[in-house]
């Protein structure tokens, strides 16, 4: 009778279970419904998508919402949400941050743990990323990521038997590589020791500060902070290393990385287009990889991993299924296949980053150190564009170093208060 009793028992738990997981229907894929996505605009939508959704969503009709008032900082998330009825959602990096704080967004975690999808195959570093907007919680998904590497042309390093550069290397001492070309005897006069992505000394400086981790500027506060000793330290390494003339500033996009390519830059910061160029022109001299610099205080961390965005299900939506299974979809080997080197980044699949086994190892500088969510808040125009005099009066010495960082911080704070009453 006991034993009876404890099978009838266990039967009746398999069946609660069994009744539980049965009780949350799938979405059927040739559903003939009406889904809102929220996206950028609807051209661009289906130029991405339309093809792949169609194919796997024969009946499905995609409505597509703008999100393009998101780039307003006064359209608050909420607000969004209540004007628009929206099922998939993808959110720009820059509001992720919001919508999680303000708890608008369905947590996916237990969605992935039901359908026992492996984050393993993902890129780690992008899901760590995404996990650190949601305090260990996953409120969505990127399909997508950027990133930055330094590339260098390993055949003349060889050629001058310079040291080729490292993984995790500061910008001091990436500068001061790029410097040693400076001084080498050679006849290829157009020879430079590295390509940077920035417009001039001061932008390269405040980016140097930002993987520091100094702060150039308090929006919540309206504060900014451009003299002190370490950002001193800053200006005067890098203003004495471009004295030299080894620094390519350039941000061109069409024409940047064609200096590295045709052997006359020795290093130079790449993108993911910038790689894909390379991908494609295969360069006549021998390359490598290295990640971008870093902090020496926190040499595993990176500023340099971004994702565009994430897809996310609103709490407010009735088509969570729906929804979910749109990400799930977006998300799978069939859509990085279709995306593959397209504009919008790497893919977060680990087996779909390159296609080519020679450029495995080129392309995890990307992606090898951990995230850091950015805490870089860029300068209003208006006070970046008055710092550029100074810097050429300190480069060219008619001003101290110290006196012309005690007058840019002096006009800052003035035009602050003129831009921000």
């Amino acid at each position: 009778m006991k034993n009876s009793i404890i099978i009838l028992n266990l039967f009746l738990f398999i069946l609660l279970v069994g009744c539980s997981k049965d009780a949350i229907e799938k979405f059927p894929k040739d559903s003939n419904v009406t889904i809102n996505i929220g996206y950028i605009n609807e051209e661009q939508f289906k130029q991405r998508y339309k093809e792949l959704l169609e194919s796997e969503y024969p009946n499905v009709r995609f409505n597509v919402v703008s999100t393009k008032v998101l780039n307003d900082p006064k359209m608050m998330p909420l607000q969004y949400l209540q004007e628009n009825d929206v099922d998939v959602l993808f959110i720009p990096a820059h509001r992720i941050q919001e919508f999680i704080d303000e708890g608008l967004l369905t947590d996916i975690g237990p969605l992935i743990e039901r359908d026992q999808i492996n984050l393993k195959n993902y890129v780690s570093s992008v899901i760590e990323l995404i996990r650190q907007y949601g305090q260990g919680k996953l409120y969505g998904m990127p399909t997508t990521f950027y990133g930055q590497a330094i590339a260098f042309n390993s055949d003349v390093f060889d050629e001058y038997k310079i040291e080729y550069p490292r993984d995790q290397m500061s910008w001091l001492e990436i500068l001061q590589l790029a410097n040693k070309f400076s001084v080498v005897e050679s006849n290829h006069k157009e020879l430079k020791g590295i390509t940077l992505r920035y417009s001039n000394l001061v932008n390269l400086i405040l980016h140097i500060g930002n993987t520091e981790g100094l702060q150039v500027y308090n929006p919540k506060r309206q504060q900014v902070m451009i003299n002190g000793s370490a950002w001193s330290s800053i200006w005067r390494n890098t203003i004495e290393i471009d004295k030299l003339g080894s620094l390519d500033f350039n941000v061109d996009l069409n024409t940047y990385i064609d200096p590295f390519l045709s052997g006359d830059r020795a290093m130079a910061i790449i993108s993911y287009d910038d790689f894909k160029r390379l991908e494609q022109h295969s360069p006549s001299f021998k390359w490598s990889t290295v990640t971008m610099p870093v902090s020496p205080s926190e040499p595993s961390y990176t500023h340099y991993l971004k994702v565009p965005g994430i897809y996310a299900i609103p709490n407010s939506t009735d088509n969570k299924e729906a929804a979910w299974d749109i990400i799930k979809f977006l998300n799978s080997d069939q859509a990085a296949r279709w995306e593959y080197r397209t504009d919008y980044g790497f893919s977060t699949l680990s087996n779909h980053l390159v296609t080519n086994e020679k450029y495995e190892e080129l392309v995890m500088p990307f992606y090898q150190l951990s995230p850091v969510t950015d805490s870089f808040d860029e300068l209003p125009f208006e006070i970046l564009e008055l710092l550029n005099p100074y810097a050429e009066d300190i480069i060219n010495e008619r001003i101290s170093l110290q006196e012309g960082l005690e007058r840019m911080q002096e006009e800052a704070e003035n035009t602050l208060k003129d831009v921000h009453p």
